[in-house]
């Protein structure tokens, strides 16, 4: 008997672990797993009823509509985009088949202008009560996103521009591209097509700097008090390690104006030597490096290793833009910006404003600091680079005054990645712009710089 109710109370301890295991798990999912799932992609509980129902529209920031919903005879909606390759990436596909990407994805709840409680109730309810979602006000300039796309069209790269005040995003091209209202039908052609066609290389690309990135380290050996002057004899060598300058030039007696001017390599690997890592880790965290963005798209991290103690060959390479630095064209084109804002980076922006079927605001954005760096500092560079400029011509191509720098970055194999970054005017700049040739061959100044400066002047023109 005692051993038949011993028996008795372990299965009843085992039941009650049991069913307070389920519950457990049970809430851990309703309140830990099921938001995620809700919002996959590939749940189809996501898509009840949206055929039935109006999409917000997307708007640039002049109001003009870049993707619009289009009510069928039969009274359903289908998603149209009016300029496809050039929002493919930035506003992304819907896709009851594969999904959804971009800003398509991450504002899904405000375009169907869901609650955040019960999703598919309140979609049911919308669909009966109104029948559209909330419009997009972005912050892009439509008529500058063309141009930017036209002017990548058949390259692999790309391209971003900011507000440096107050870093609204004006535009932002990735290339190749693809057509969002044919994603149903090409899918499998876009999987197996060359170029990862799909990654947005203006947020998710991870690319080597090459030069631009010595205006940030100008910034770092200034903090250090290491901005010194420097013999220059085209060539140095570090543990070991012979570092040349491009072509093997030798510039003589210079200071850090010079050595960007000229774009020394050698004043950057010996100099970085004396700031050491612990000053260029400082500065490149106050520029963002290591960290997240806030964005609304999720964005790549940038690299950015800078350790005590570390390799001096590898402290050298990444001070002058190589060694183990990887980092977006945005976070680029907000480290430029940052130069350009007296040491001020600011949060970058894509969404301007959310707005309701009946014409009420919603979200309206407001312009956040993201970073304060050195506002001397911020001002001596961004006039070391607005005579970089000068001395290398591209002034003289841009109708107002401004500032800019070439990169050129070795890659796998014997090519380059071409990039130029560049703001302007001067006075109170109104962008800055970052533009990357993925495995294009040619030096920065040759390939990126012209297309850069086309897109100032084109800005320039129209303002």
């Amino acid at each position: 008997m005692k051993r038949s109710r011993n028996r008795m109370l372990v299965l009843f301890s085992i039941l009650m672990v049991a069913f307070l295991g389920l519950a457990l798990y049970l809430t851990y999912f309703e309140v830990m797993k099921a938001p995620a799932l809700r919002a996959h992609n590939l749940n189809p509980r996501n898509w009840v009823d949206e055929s039935q129902f109006g999409r917000g529209k997307f708007l640039d920031r002049n109001s003009q509509v870049l993707v619009d919903r289009v009510k069928e005879e039969d009274g359903t909606y289908t998603r149209y985009s009016k300029y496809p390759a050039l929002y493919a990436h930035l506003i992304g596909y819907n896709s009851d088949t594969y999904g959804k990407s971009g800003l398509e994805k991450a504002l899904n709840g405000s375009l169907l202008n869901l609650g955040q409680d019960n999703p598919i109730a309140e979609l049911r309810g919308k669909v009966l009560n109104e029948g559209v979602g909330n419009d997009v006000q972005l912050t892009i300039d439509h008529d500058l996103q063309a141009y930017t796309y036209k002017l990548l069209k058949g390259k692999k790269g790309a391209a971003v521009a900011i507000n440096p005040q107050t870093g609204e995003v004006l535009a932002m091209v990735s290339v190749p591209s693809f057509d969002p209202n044919k994603v149903d039908s090409s899918w499998n052609d876009l999987l197996e097509t060359e170029g990862d066609v799909l990654v947005n290389r203006a947020i998710n690309g991870r690319y080597t700097p090459g030069s631009v990135l010595k205006a940030v380290s100008a910034m770092a050996l200034l903090d250090a008090g290491k901005a010194e002057s420097y013999e220059d004899k085209g060539k140095t060598v570090v543990s070991g390690y012979a570092i040349e300058n491009y072509q093997g030039k030798a510039y003589g007696k210079i200071g850090l104006r010079e050595a960007l001017i000229h774009s020394s390599n050698t004043y950057f690997a010996d100099l970085s030597q004396k700031a050491g890592p612990e000053a260029f880790g400082r500065v490149f965290d106050n520029f963002n490096f290591n960290k997240e963005i806030p964005f609304d798209l999720k964005v790549t991290s940038s690299r950015a290793p800078f350790k005590s103690g570390m390799d001096p060959t590898l402290l050298a390479a990444n001070s002058f833009g190589q060694g183990e630095i990887t980092l977006s064209p945005l976070h680029l084109a907000m480290a430029y910006g940052a130069i350009a804002n007296e040491g001020v980076m600011m949060t970058p922006t894509l969404v301007k404003s959310i707005i309701s079927p009946n014409g009420g605001i919603l979200r309206d954005s407001t312009s956040k600091v993201l970073q304060n760096i050195d506002k001397d500092h911020a001002r001596m560079v961004a006039e070391y680079l607005h005579d970089t400029a000068q001395a290398n011509g591209a002034q003289d191509q841009v109708s107002v005054p401004m500032a800019g720098k070439s990169g050129t970055a070795q890659i796998a194999g014997s090519s380059t990645n071409a990039l130029y970054c560049a703001f302007a005017p001067m006075d109170k700049p109104s962008i800055a712009i970052c533009l990357v040739l993925e495995d294009d061959g040619r030096m920065g100044y040759q390939a990126a710089q012209p297309l850069v400066l086309s897109m100032l002047n084109y800005w320039f023109s129209r303002q």
